[in-house]
């Protein structure tokens, strides 16, 4: 009785396709577990795409430095002592350069001279009267610099 479609509109019919099913059987707490893992588990996208371009810096910095110091090595003028030590200059120059910056936060009322939160390690609080006084000083300086 229930399945009985012989009689009813075809837009009925398209309808009770759609949206009368079975419903699907229940998920074991393991197997959401388990699946949800895996999701966390993997790494992010955007950090990796983030690695992938550091890597692909280094690799290019490296292939110029291996270029420099092919050159250097077909140079008969200087003698292996200085060739080495340019060559482990160029190297030392081209490899990884961990450099901390402090993270710049921006100042609010509600900070005042203490640390705000979420911050770790160094920091220096900006805020838009700084840049303003810090382009008025380089437009003094370049004008200063012009007339000497």
């Amino acid at each position: 009785m229930n399945n009985d479609l012989d009689g009813a509109p075809i837009w009925f019919k398209r309808e009770e396709e759609t949206y009368c099913r079975q419903p699907l059987p229940p998920i074991s707490k393991e197997f959401a577990k388990k699946s949800s893992n895996e999701i966390n588990s993997r790494p992010i996208k955007k950090e990796m795409e983030a690695k992938a371009r550091k890597k692909k810096r280094t690799i290019r910095r490296l292939e110029k430095a291996r270029i420099k110091a092919e050159t250097l090595t077909e140079d008969p003028s200087m003698s292996n002592k200085e060739k080495a030590d340019t060559i482990r200059r160029i190297y030392k120059r081209a490899s990884v350069k961990n450099e901390k910056r402090p993270k710049l936060v921006v100042a609010k009322k509600q900070y005042g001279n203490r640390r705000p939160p979420g911050v770790k390690g160094r920091y220096k609080i900006v805020d838009s009267r700084m840049k303003k006084d810090k382009r008025k000083q380089e437009q003094n300086d370049r004008k200063n610099n012009r007339f000497r």
